[in-house]
């Protein structure tokens, strides 16, 4: 979003990055506008990292009072990629470092037929070929690797900051990352409803079957989904 009047730049989100990009993101830049980043979490943060190594003066906005105020630890899946995404943030190390490892992943219908399997049962290989694949992070864990990432190349965070409007942000580029309510959206396309709906949580319950495996059971259009952490 632009700073005169906060309008969208392009009914296609995606074009912010686009303008960024020609702008100077490709390279390295002494570019002195000033960008606010509404949100903390894993797309701000990661967003927030991405402009600060292109030189980029960078803030991130967050709504929480600090870092911990609430619960978020719901596991993710993550590339692994040594061209990937988090190696070019420069946080893959110490990603791998935490990752939960999930060595085979199962699909299964609702009678508990097998309906696919990839994997493997053994992580004896070693080597390089342990470093392909996913990681299985905890998501309050890789927040806090891209919130000391961005914070060690200079990048502020407001904590308590709520934002009601994009017209309350004094800033050249105002990026909305606030979440499925996002404020920040207002000002752009309405979202369409797509029909799929995600309940996500932690469970304490351990099985030998559930250790360091993926399930997935497909009952229709509903699935239920067991990762490792």
């Amino acid at each position: 979003y632009g700073s005169n009047n906060h309008k969208p730049i392009d009914k296609k989100p995606c074009r912010l990055l686009h303008t960024l990009s020609k702008s100077g993101v490709g390279a390295k830049t002494t570019t002195r506008k000033k960008i606010v980043i509404v949100g903390g979490g894993i797309g701000g943060l990661g967003a927030g990292v991405a402009l600060r190594q292109k030189g980029f003066d960078c803030e991130v906005w967050e709504r929480d009072a600090f870092f911990g105020s609430r619960s978020q630890g719901f596991g993710m899946t993550l590339n692994a990629d040594g061209c990937g995404p988090l190696a070019k943030l420069g946080v893959l190390e110490e990603c791998r470092k935490l990752s939960c490892e999930s060595r085979c992943h199962w699909t299964f219908d609702k009678n508990g037929r097998v309906l696919g399997y990839y994997g493997r049962f053994s992580s004896s290989a070693g080597g390089d070929e342990e470093r392909g694949g996913n990681l299985r992070v905890q998501r309050q864990q890789l927040r806090r690797v891209l919130l000391d990432k961005f914070q060690s190349l200079g990048g502020k965070i407001q904590w308590n900051k709520r934002v009601q409007d994009a017209s309350e942000v004094d800033a050249d580029v105002v990026v909305g990352a606030d979440g499925v309510n996002s404020r920040i959206r207002t000002c752009g396309p309405d979202l369409v409803d797509v029909g799929v709906s995600v309940v996500v949580g932690l469970s304490p319950y351990r099985h030998p079957l559930l250790e360091k495996q993926g399930i997935y059971v497909q009952d229709g259009p509903h699935r239920l989904i067991t990762m490792p952490i």
